[in-house]
This record gives C-alpha cells, structure tokens and sequence, in this order.
C-alpha cells in the first residue's frame, strides 16, 4: 500500500496554524506599538519644537529687546539731537511691539502653570515700565533732561533689572521643560530599543523553532516521496499490462518489464521516442510521430485506441493505448502511456464475428427459400399455362405475350432479390452516408416473405433521416432484433402478432425503437442479452452471438448506442408487453 501520511494529518495542521497565529499577532502587536512609540515620539518632537524651543527662542527675543529698549531709553536723556531723539523714539516703539509679539507667542505655547505665570508676570512688569518710558520720553522732548536722567538711573533702571529678571526665569523654565522633554524622549527610545530586541528575539525563536519542524517534515516528506517512488517503480515494472513513461524531450524514462517481454526489445533499444517509433511502428511512424507530440500539449487522458505493432521477431500484436500526463518531472512534460494488449481478444472478435456472419448467411438462406417460392411457382404455373395454350387451336397471342410479361417481371423481382442478398453480404467496410428508411425497405424485401406467411404485422413510423456509418451492418443488426421478435412472436402463440418500428430524431441523434408485444424478456436475464454466446433458443435454434455482435457493431463501429427493457403500451386501446430495442446513433 503506498504511503499516504501527510501535511493534512489535523496535528500537524493545528501546529502550523497556532505558530502562524503567533507570528501573526506578534507582528500585529510589534506593529502597533511601534506605531504607538513613534506617534508618542512625533507628539514629543512637536512639543519640544512648540514648547522649548519657541517658548526659550522667543524669551530669548523679550530679553534682547529689552536691553535694547533699556539702551535707547539711555541715549534719549543724553541730550540727542531732534532728528536722532525722532529715530530713537520710534526704535522704542518698534521693539515694544517685538516685544509684544514675543509675549504671545510664548502665551500661546508656554506649558505648565508656573510657565503662564511666568509669562503673565512679565508681561505685567512691561506693560508697567510703559508709563515710566512715556515720561522720560516727554521730558526729553520738554529739554528737561536732569529729570529725565534721574528717573532712568533710578526708578526706570529698578524696574528694569526686576523685567530682566523675569525674562531670564521665563528663559531658564524653557531650558529647564526642554531637558525634561530630551530625558523623556531618551526614555521612550530606551523602551522602543528593548521592545524591539524582545520581539527579535520572539521572532527569531518562533522562526527557528517553525524552520525546524518544516526542516524535519521535509525531511520525513522526501523519505516519503523516496519510497513512493521506489513503490511506484515496483507497480509499474510488476503491472500485467505494457507501461512507458516518456517526457517531450524525447526520451523514455522508464519501462516495465512486461512491455520488453512482449516487445522483445530491451529498455536500451527503445530508451528514446525516435527509437521507438521505428522499431516499433515501421512505416507507419510518421502519423504516430504528430500524435506522440500532441500528448505532451494534452491535459487530460487520452484514449488512442487500438494500435498494431511489431515486435522485434517480426509478430504483429494489437494493444489497446492510453495517456496520461502527469505534469513535470526535473522541469519537463511527461506522460505516462499504458496498453492493454487485445490481440487474443480481436482474434476472438473476428471468430464471433465470422460466426455471426455463417448464421446470417443461413438467416438469409432460410429467408432466399420463402423469397422464391412463390416467384417460381408462379413461373411454373404461367410456363405451363402458356404450353398448353400455344398447343391449342385457339391460340391467344395476345393472353400469351401478357404471360410471357408476367414471367419476365417475376424474373426480375428474383433479380433484384439476388442483388439484396449479395449486397447484405458485401464485406465492404468503408463508412458511407445513407437513408434510414431505404435501410428499412431493404430489410422488408429480404424478410417481408417469412412476417406475412406468419401473419406478423410490422407497424412502421420511420422518420426518413441520412446517417454515415455501415450501412450493411446496421442493415444486419435490424434483421438480427426483428427475427428475434419474430421466433418470440411464434413461440408464444399471440393470436394478434405486432412489431412497432418508430424512428426519429432527439438531440442531434437518431433514435431508432423496435418492440414487439411478446410478452418482454424475463427480467432475471434482460441484463445478459448482450453477452457472448447467452441465448434464450433452445441450441438447435440460436448461437447467442447475435445480440452480442449487435451491440459491438452499434457501439464500437458506429460509435452509437443499444438498450433494451421491457415496455407495458396501448395499442388500439389494448394493453400489451413486450421486449423494447432502442438503437441511438449520432446525425453526423
């Protein structure tokens, strides 16, 4: 028995899965918490852009401006002149603007309590020293510059170092929340890093331990597949039937031992198609050659049916082919092509056949003798008539031409009756096309005589349809199921004796149906009417072969179809029973 265990053993299947699975959600997870890390890290990159780095830029911007402020305050008191104190002035103006432009963008992106505190305060002490900047600024103009000093050395330069003050602290916070955020950033990529190294290595385990089993499976598998082969070698060589494996290259891969035995050539005189051919085909290679190369394009079996070769002594034998292809073997097409070898079996056919024909002929013999025996006593009695009356004084010469008419057209009818028994017997086996219903009066002229001497009436419905086949076969197997009719008719003693022939057409096929109200078959042996030497006869009667040609000649020959069963039918409004032959043969 071949080895049969494979991948779809359940316990393997559940392995593969939940290692799969595994792999699967351990992806899923490494994934999401990378995504989740880079997100969190994305969001701390935008912190640290939106909050140290804009809050400490900017605070940097207020602390710049407000030295320079504090510088330009300075230089007003230092008695400028108009067009400088105007400059001056407006400079003033400017960098309070920047100032209050820094102030809201740090409002804006400060983070943290004491951060908007911060901010808050600043920006309070600024707007306070506004006033002060206002009043130096108006003695300035008034020339009132003793003044205008003392308030900038005392209370404008106090409030200055406090705003200076503050600016450095909202400074110094930003600095401070910006090496909160680069610890933090490096804790998360500390986390990120074992993260990874763990699911490395889970991945890596799970590869490894998966790598090992499908490693170990594989190896079981080759094991497997090695003694398959060598089991497949064995069945081959030890098959009764010839086998032959070849592949498109033209090379035979193998051969079994009872091809070598029956082709009396060994592996090495036939290891190539080209060999092959010509050993084995001769002169008819060239045809077998297109054939051989259409297989490999083959997907399905394909039948070639009976074949003759020659074997090396010179012996014809007739096998039987089939292929196979059976996908690639090292990357090329091969096909597997097997025999059976029918010669015994073909020279049985030809005896059963040849037997069928010896009862036929005596069929027709038997048929010829009631054909005739009218005819020519009819003949005898006209010729004698006419003697008598060509003695006669009386001679009608007109009665006697008519007679001589007479005898001339039975002659002829016995003519034409000798041409359609020579043509039953014509050995001719080319296929031709012809007509249904001139097969049906063919048949009629050479049976007609013994169906009416028994009073058997023939009820026809013949569809007139155009066939290609064997027209003198088809002709024999319709004779064959009608005298079988005919003998069942008599047997049974039916006071009423009928045979229905019906013909038409179904599905691009024509059906022919012959039944007789015999009585049918007995259902215990309908099922072996078909088989070789069976017959219901008593043995001087029947040879049991004519229902078995009869199926060969429909089936094989003309690639068509014959069933019979037993039909319960009206006819006139009486119930009758009997046997029911279906012949189906294709229109083209």
């Amino acid at each position: 028995m071949i080895y049969t265990k494979d991948i779809r053993n359940p316990k393997i299947i559940k392995i593969l899965i939940i290692a799969t699975i595994i792999l699967v959600f351990s992806i899923l997870i490494s994934k999401s918490y990378n995504v989740y890390q880079v997100n969190k890290m994305n969001k701390l990159t935008q912190d640290i852009y939106n909050h140290p780095l804009k809050v400490s830029n900017h605070a940097l911007y207020v602390k710049t401006n407000l030295y320079k402020i504090h510088r330009d305050m300075k230089d007003i008191v230092l008695y400028p002149n108009e067009n400088d104190l105007k400059r001056l002035i407006k400079q003033v103006k400017n960098r309070e603007l920047d100032v209050y432009r820094s102030l809201d963008i740090i409002k804006k992106h400060i983070l943290g309590d004491e951060g908007r505190k911060l901010e808050h305060y600043t920006r309070t002490m600024f707007q306070k020293w506004s006033p002060i900047r206002e009043k130096v600024i108006e003695l300035s103009k008034n020339n009132n510059y003793e003044e205008a000093i003392g308030i900038t050395k005392g209370v404008g330069a106090d409030h200055v170092i406090l705003l200076e003050e503050s600016a450095k602290n909202l400074y110094l916070y930003a600095q401070e929340k910006a090496t909160h955020f680069k610890n933090e950033s490096m804790i998360i990529f500390d986390e990120f890093e074992k993260f990874n190294l763990i699911i490395t290595l889970v991945f890596l385990g799970i590869f490894l331990f998966m790598s090992y089993y499908i490693i170990k499976k594989l190896s079981k598998d080759i094991e497997m597949l090695e003694a398959n082969r060598i089991l497949l070698e064995t069945i081959i060589n030890e098959s009764p039937n010839p086998i032959m494996l070849h592949n498109e290259k033209g090379k035979v891969l193998m051969v079994n031992k009872v091809l070598e035995e029956l082709c009396e050539y060994t592996y090495e005189e036939i290891n190539t198609i080209e060999k092959w051919r010509k050993h084995i085909y001769g002169k008819e290679a060239s045809p077998i050659e297109e054939y051989i190369e259409n297989l490999y394009k083959s997907d399905h079996r394909v039948e070639e049916g009976e074949v003759t070769i020659k074997t090396k002594s010179g012996k014809k034998l007739i096998w039987n082919f089939s292929s196979t292809p059976i996908g690639k073997i090292d990357n090329v097409r091969a096909v597997i092509s097997s025999a059976m070898d029918i010669t015994k079996l073909k020279d049985k056919d030809n005896l059963l056949y040849i037997q069928s024909r010896h009862a036929a002929m005596g069929e027709m013999l038997s048929n010829i003798s009631h054909q005739w025996r009218q005819p020519l006593s009819l003949i005898s009695t006209i010729s004698t008539g006419s003697e008598l009356t060509y003695t006669n004084k009386n001679f009608d010469e007109q009665a006697f031409r008519k007679s001589m008419q007479q005898i001339n057209n039975t002659v002829q009818y016995l003519s034409k009756t000798i041409d359609d028994f020579r043509n039953f017997f014509n050995p001719n086996k080319e296929k031709n096309t012809f007509s249904i219903k001139t097969i049906f009066e063919k048949t009629f002229s050479l049976i007609s005589t013994q169906f009416s001497h028994r009073n058997i009436n023939i009820i026809k419905e013949i569809r007139d349809v155009e066939i290609m086949g064997f027209e003198n076969e088809l002709l024999q197997v319709i004779i064959n199921i009608l005298n079988n009719s005919r003998d069942a008719l008599e047997l049974k003693k039916i006071k009423e004796k009928n045979i229905f022939i019906n013909v038409h057409t179904k599905d691009e096929k024509v059906l022919i149906n012959i039944k007789d109200n015999a009585g049918g078959i007995n259902e215990e042996i309908i099922e072996k009417v078909f088989d070789p030497y069976f017959t219901t006869k008593h043995q001087t009667q029947g040879t049991g072969i004519g229902l078995y040609m009869s199926e060969e000649i429909i089936e094989k020959h003309m690639n068509g179809e014959i069933k019979v069963k037993n039909e319960t039918y009206k006819h006139k409004d009486i119930e009758y029973i009997g046997a029911s032959f279906t012949i189906t043969l294709p229109l083209d």
